[in-house]
């Protein structure tokens, strides 16, 4: 039953504010397909700081981070895509298996390898089926890492 707290406008708003959060995360990555790297970092920090940022938005920061454009990773990309972890984390309240692995990635790139170990533990924790046993390797290979210091 609608009591008249409902405010339609300011919910069209929020709505607006994230389609325009989804429509930026794409520019993002073609500023990285084209390798306007101060760009992209420019955009993705707007991205991360949004009120509005989405789970989604920043998990696929980070992919294409981490994953499709590894190769352009440097320090300032790095710390980018830490940042979105970070955020995606506290989005999620930590509940979501899939922004912990990611930090923990993130954690291994800064050699950080202690904390790899212990966010990527936190994600097993909450995993399920085959993800849970793809972040068991990632597990051995952030233990590695860790014991190689």
């Amino acid at each position: 039953m609608l009591d008249g707290t409902h405010d339609l406008a300011e919910e069209r708003k929020t709505y607006t504010e994230k389609i325009q959060v989804e429509y930026n995360t794409d520019r993002f990555i073609s500023l990285l397909h084209q390798g306007k790297i101060p760009e992209a970092i420019q955009l993705g920090n707007a991205i991360i700081n949004h009120p509005e940022v989405t789970s989604h938005a920043l998990i696929a920061i980070n992919d294409n981070l981490f994953n499709k454009y590894k190769q352009l990773l440097d320090d300032d990309l790095i710390h980018l895509g830490f940042a979105a972890a970070l955020k995606g984390v506290a989005v999620t309240d930590g509940k979501s298996p899939g922004h912990l692995a990611v930090l923990a990635q993130a954690y291994s790139l800064l050699d950080k390898p202690g904390e790899a170990v212990k966010t990527i533990n936190k994600a097993i924790g909450l995993a399920e089926g085959d993800f849970r046993e793809a972040l068991t390797k990632d597990l051995k290979k952030y233990e590695q890492q860790n014991g190689n210091r």
